[in-house]
């Protein structure tokens, strides 16, 4: 499977070696087409480009970036139609079904689960 690590931190490199190690077909993406380069020859990866380029590339996108970042981040994403989300920026969850709607069944589980864990007479 082709797989784009959107961000070269400690999460994204981490991953995206192991993926590599998996006989995956790594892209790593990055604001810096450079940083992403680099990062790519550090684990193994077989390209790099932005974040879009890496995305455009690959059957699964590996989401790690921080989560303040998300608002930021997502636009410059590209086509993300048809392709599956690894994401690693679990906390900021709500930010990101907030900016786009081709998540919402994820959301839909979040909040689902949120409203279950918070009711007061379900049995701890």
């Amino acid at each position: 499977m082709k797989v784009a690590i959107i961000g070269t931190g400690n999460m994204g490199t981490g991953l995206g070696r192991q993926f590599a190690a998996g006989a995956h077909e790594v892209i790593v993406g990055s604001r810096d087409a450079q940083r992403a380069r680099a990062k790519a020859a550090e684990i193994g990866a077989s390209g790099a480009g932005t974040y879009a380029e890496a995305i455009a590339q690959a059957d699964a996108f590996l989401l790690a970036v921080n989560w303040w970042d998300i608002e930021d981040v997502f636009p410059q994403l590209g086509g993300t139609d048809g392709k599956i989300l690894i994401d690693c920026t679990l906390p900021g969850i709500r930010r990101l079904c907030l900016i786009s709607k081709r998540i919402v069944p994820i959301c839909r589980h979040f909040e689902r689960r949120e409203r279950r864990d918070s009711n007061p007479r379900r049995p701890a």
